[in-house]
């Protein structure tokens, strides 16, 4: 049985989320002469003409903006204030319980109410220790901008409707493709290690999300939970009554001390689903898909081909003997009424060369644990990221 997500585990995610859509939403809604840069002053910074609007995103459904909560968002903001020679806005875009410290009054006030503070029962005073004058609160407070947006679920709809609007798709088109694209964009933007790196503009944003490859971020399967995200991948790639006759190639990246059983009952799931060997298809019409295992140790793949073999199923891996040097004719040798093959094993080395060779239209479904391979922008390449094993099987 699934292990139960804590509160505070799915607060967490919840959060990243939050802020990957509001991020998104910013760049889609930035002018042609503005950037945002992601993880910059606070985590999303719009950099124009007018100056840096700098966004500290918060999504707090279980609690309320208080005076001290406030005083913790704010705090690194005025110190930042104290140093910065540009200039400069302050928002805090967020949903809360409730709110009670907003909209804030004058820079005595602000001072009393939300920058004082008790601590190992010491009375101070946030102002105070930064040695900032009740002049400049009135200035700090003149460019602090609150934003209270709707909750996550109406949030993460607004997102989907923006690019709907903006790259003049479908809805389902937006949730099988540009979402995913888009969370994967922000997330690599968010881990760059240089301010540069982690900025762009909406026209290459648009760009990089406008793109046959698709990556899923790992966030959206802590999101939605694996018995949900599986069935949202089965429905959007894997449910289609009649198989074309595509070559389609399924990565999987295997993880430490898989046992060779739960391999073997993966790649029959694939070769049930994908192959036409056990049904009577014309030849023209007539498939077997290509299976690479990442990872695997190369006694592991032997040990799971003998078992295929002994139990009767056909398939090809490209090494026609022992001893034989790899023949691309006899991985690609079509699938006939004589010749069941149920799927073909390709070599992890030899991944790239035998997509390039295969004629026809061609689909990479990679599922992977730690990290993905390398994009084909070429071709459709879908790439999945799975918590076990077995989430493959309920997928495809």
């Amino acid at each position: 049985m699934a292990k139960k997500r804590s509160r505070s585990a799915e607060a967490t995610i919840r959060g990243f989320m939050y802020q990957f859509d509001a991020t998104i939403l910013k760049i889609l809604n930035i002018k042609s002469d503005e950037k945002v840069v992601v993880e910059g002053i606070e985590d999303v910074d719009v950099l124009g003409a007018g100056g840096v609007q700098a966004v500290q995103c918060k999504y707090y459904e279980g609690t309320a903006l208080t005076n001290s909560e406030l005083r913790k968002i704010v705090a690194p903001m005025l110190e930042h204030f104290k140093k910065e020679t540009r200039k400069i806005s302050y928002h805090i875009y967020g949903y809360f319980k409730s709110i009670n410290s907003f909209p804030l009054r004058d820079a005595a006030e602000f001072k009393t109410d939300i920058l004082a503070y008790k601590k190992k029962g010491v009375v101070g005073n946030i102002a105070d220790d930064l040695e900032i004058s009740e002049l400049e609160l009135t200035r700090f407070l003149k460019c602090l901008k609150f934003e209270c947006t709707s909750s996550f679920a109406e949030h993460q709809a607004k997102v989907s409707s923006q690019l709907e609007k903006e790259l003049r798709c479908t809805a389902s088109e937006v949730d099988a493709l540009y979402y995913p694209n888009a969370m994967s964009v922000v997330e690599n933007l968010a881990v760059q290690s240089t301010e540069t790196k982690r900025t762009i503009t909406k026209k290459t944003f648009i760009k990089r999300i406008n793109v046959k490859n698709i990556l899923f971020s790992r966030w959206c399967l802590e999101e939605q939970g694996r018995k949900n995200f599986c069935k949202k991948i089965h429905k959007q790639y894997f449910s289609k009554l009649n198989i074309s006759p595509y070559a389609r190639f399924f990565i999987i990246e295997v993880m430490d001390n898989i046992k060779v059983v739960d391999l073997k009952m993966m790649v029959l799931e694939i070769g049930n689903k994908w192959s036409t060997a056990s049904k009577g298809k014309r030849t023209k019409d007539r498939c077997a898909p290509y299976i690479c295992l990442r990872n695997s140790p190369e006694s592991d793949l032997t040990l799971l081909k003998n078992q295929l073999y002994i139990e009767g199923h056909r398939f090809v891996d490209g090494f026609p003997f022992k001893g034989a040097n790899f023949q691309m004719e006899n991985l690609t040798e079509r699938q006939t009424l004589e010749n069941k093959y149920a799927f073909r094993f390709v070599d992890e080395p030899l991944l790239d060369e035998v997509v390039d060779k295969v004629a026809g239209t061609k689909e990479i479904y990679e599922f992977y644990r730690s990290f993905p391979t390398k994009e084909r922008e070429d071709i459709k390449h879908v790439r999945i990221p799975i918590g076990e094993i077995n989430d493959i099987g309920q997928m495809v």
